[in-house]
Formats: C-alpha cells, sequence, structure tokens
C-alpha cells in the first residue's frame, strides 16, 4: 500500500514516517520541497494519485495571519481539490487538526467532539476553516483534533513550552514564566498521536470521522518545571512576568478513539518529560 504524507519532514510527519516504515506492507511517498507545492495543485496531482491514504500534516502554527491562513486553509483546499480531480473513490485522506478549534472553559470539563467550535486564536480559526473544506468535499476523511503534542524533534519556542523549556534548561538559561505557572494544559507525547495515526490505516471510514487525542489530564506548567529539574538534575533560574491570568482549562475526552480503535495513551508525563529532555541534551552536545 502506498502511503502519501505532507509535512513528512516536520516533527509530527517525521515520527509518523518512521512509524509506518516499519509496516513492510507500505511505501511511504513523502511530499518533497521544492518538487510539490501545497500552492501549486498540478504539482500535488501526481504525488496524490499514488497514494491510497494521504496524511495531509503540512501547516504552519506560529507565524504571520496571512501565513497561518494561507497555508492552513488555502494549502488543504489545493489538497483537497487535487485528491478530487485525481484519487480514486476510495482514498482516504487522514487531517491533523487542532484542540485549539475548541474554546477554554472556566470549569475542567472534559471537552469531547460534540463541543462547540469556537476557536480563541487565529491558529485554530485557520484549523477549524480546513475542518469544513474536507466536510464539505466529502471525501472519506479521518479528522484527528490532538492537545499540546510534546516529543523529541519538537521545534523550540514553536511547537511545544515544554521543548522551549528543555532547550533552555539544557543550555542553562533562565525559564520565563507568564504568571504564576499554574496555568494548567492537556499534554499528549508524540508516540502516542502517531499510534492513533497508524491505526488509521486499517480503520474504514464513511464520510468524515472527528477524533480527539488527548490524554484527559491537566497539568500545570509548575508542574512540567519540577518533574524536568529532577530529570535534569539542574535547577534553572525561573523569571516569572507578572501578568493578569484568566483561569479557564482546555481538557480533552478521547473516548471516541477509546471505542472506535481502542486507542489511548500509553506514555505518562514522566516517561514522555525524560524522553524529550535527553533527546535535547544529546542534540545540544
Amino acid at each position: 500500500m502506498k502511503i502519501v504524507i505532507t509535512g513528512s519532514s516536520g516533527f509530527i510527519g517525521s515520527h509518523l514516517v518512521h512509524a509506518l516504515k516499519q509496516l513492510k506492507t507500505i511505501e511511504v511517498c513523502p511530499f518533497q520541497q521544492g518538487v510539490h507545492s501545497l500552492f501549486d495543485p498540478e504539482t500535488l496531482k501526481p504525488l496524490l494519485k499514488k497514494g491510497r491514504i494521504v496524511y495531509h500534516l503540512a501547516g504552519a502554527n506560529r507565524a504571520a495571519p496571512h501565513e497561518l491562513m494561507g497555508v492552513n486553509v488555502i494549502g488543504t483546499l489545493n489538497v483537497l481539490e487535487a485528491m478530487r480531480q485525481v484519487a480514486d473513490a476510495d482514498v482516504k485522506l487522514v487531517f491533523l487538526s487542532s484542540f485549539q478549534v475548541y474554546r477554554s472553559t472556566p470549569e475542567p470539563v472534559m471537552v469531547d467532539e460534540s463541543f462547540p467550535l469556537e476557536p480563541e486564536f487565529l491558529y485554530g480559526v485557520s484549523k477549524k476553516m480546513a475542518e469544513e473544506l474536507i466536510s464539505f468535499y466529502g471525501l472519506p476523511s479521518i479528522i484527528f483534533r490532538p492537545s499540546n503534542i510534546y516529543g523529541p524533534r519538537c521545534r523550540p519556542y514553536y511547537n511545544s513550552v515544554i521543548s522551549t523549556f528543555c532547550d533552555l534548561m539544557v543550555k542553562g538559561k533562565p525559564l520565563t514564566l507568564n504568571g504564576t505557572g499554574e496555568q494548567s494544559r492537556d499534554f499528549i507525547y508524540v508516540a502516542d498521536v502517531v499510534k492513533a495515526m497508524v491505526q488509521a490505516v486499517e480503520y474504514q471510514v464513511n464520510g468524515v470521522e472527528i477524533f480527539n487525542l488527548c490524554s484527559g489530564k491537566l497539568i500545570s506548567l509548575n508542574e512540567v518545571i519540577d518533574a524536568l529539574t529532577h530529570i535534569s538534575g539542574r535547577k534553572s533560574e525561573i523569571v516569572k512576568n507578572a501578568v493578569p491570568q484568566d483561569c479557564r482549562f482546555l481538557r480533552g475526552s478521547s473516548g471516541k478513539a477509546k471505542r472506535e480503535f481502542n486507542w489511548s495513551p500509553e506514555v505518562d508525563l514522566r516517561e514522555g518529560l525524560e524522553q524529550t529532555y535527553r533527546w535535547f541534551e544529546r542534540i545540544r552536545r
């Protein structure tokens, strides 16, 4: 089986490529910079025509508004349009959306897939719009909405606060917190997200199916720092900026993924932080 991956060289894409290559029946057809362009559907057609499954992971996170909308919305539109023109009827799309399509809550309730989509940031808006395009085209599709993904190869100052903390600690630099550090997040380790994406290979889908991928646990930034301090043996200086804080939560339920294909996260925070920190330690040597 041939599988196409946009964003194959990125943080999550590189982990997914590695996992899929362990399956002997799968051939990965990666997106090639300079050959394929999200902004030129004609360059996408030869690539997308090859795949029985198309993983669309390419996207922008921290970027200027026009880049967010261009890559995440127009790029997704071009993938869908190219698929419509060249793909067979049984080709499946797997799209990586984000938990940021939801709005945070004043109480730590469990947010499932039926929760209203009210993104608070433009990134979430762009992912919501991409999801709407997928629903409009109606191709057999799986949409994953992961919470805060972290792990080895995650870009500091871009993808995750955990990777930023790891990078700063390895370099012996101070950690900066906006507020008290008690703000909490639902963190999910990259290997657990990839596990669900690999399981999507065999999952039979009619229409569009949406799944949260979350730990269901809220962890404060102070707890993350304490764990990294123990793992690293480094006592970092912590600089706290006094900023007004609205105590809100975004805690996910992955019950649907559990029911449909028996997925649940396996890597606890301590193990995930250990793996992430050790990777940063190795690359900084």
